[in-house]
């Protein structure tokens, strides 16, 4: 689905009467794993993850998914694996579909604003990924059965992962990971937390950027969560 008049950055700032950033660079050092209050025994090695992560994509690629059969690509992730913060979207479009990457469409270059905004490069600090690996036809939500089959796999990720925060975008995700009946309007002023193991990860729910470019008044909500996770960042570092 071709999506009409996205704004670059400085429209969505303007558009929710935002005048200034917090910065305008990034910093491929403001999310060290090696910081915070970690030992040797909790710490999973850059290796080590990076050949789970290999082993992931393997059970992946050897799902029993419908979806499979008319997507071109799997795809997976992008970013830094060893970043703190983890985010978590929907499904491919037809652009991630196309190149195997995830938010690489419109939706994505709006991520990529939103992030900017408050110092963030998908390269460095983040790590993203979707809920459902392969691309639905047409773009359509995923259905019960398919986020079932992903699921699983989708945790494996986050405890391969282990981020210390979770940004979920949009309802699939979001009620997914949190197991609520709750959608991103009611459940985004709420504190929220993902349960893997015997660790609890602090979870911000957020509108998809794909919704925002849809629904350019909700741009406002958007800042103030973006705003929730650079606190977290100044009190976290």
């Amino acid at each position: 689905m071709k999506i009409k008049n996205t704004k670059d950055f400085e429209d969505f700032c303007s558009d929710i009467g935002v005048n200034h950033i917090f910065a305008k660079t990034t910093s491929n050092k403001m999310f060290n794993p090696e910081l915070g209050q970690l030992t040797q025994e909790n710490i999973i090695t850059p290796k080590a993850k990076s050949k789970r992560l290999e082993i992931l994509r393997k059970k992946i690629l050897g799902l029993n998914c419908n979806l499979k059969k008319s997507a071109t690509n799997m795809v997976l992730a992008s970013g830094d694996p060893n970043s703190r913060i983890m985010i978590i979207g929907e499904a491919p479009g037809s652009e991630e579909d196309r190149t195997g990457l995830p938010f690489v469409g419109p939706a994505g270059m709006l991520l990529n604003q939103m992030l900017s905004s408050i110092s963030l490069s998908r390269e460095y600090d983040c790590y993203i990924t979707n809920l459902i690996f392969w691309r639905p036809p047409g773009n359509r939500t995923p259905n019960k059965h398919e986020i079932e089959i992903c699921l699983p796999l989708v945790k494996e990720h986050i405890e391969i992962i282990d981020p210390k925060l979770i940004i979920l975008l949009g309802n699939v995700a979001i009620k997914s990971l949190l197991d609520t009946n709750k959608g991103v309007t009611e459940i985004r002023k709420e504190e929220n937390f993902y349960c893997n193991k015997e660790k609890k990860i602090t979870c911000y729910a957020m509108y998809h950027p794909a919704f925002l470019l849809r629904n350019g008044n909700m741009k406002k909500g958007a800042w103030i969560d973006l705003c929730k996770v650079f606190k977290w960042i100044n009190e976290n570092n």
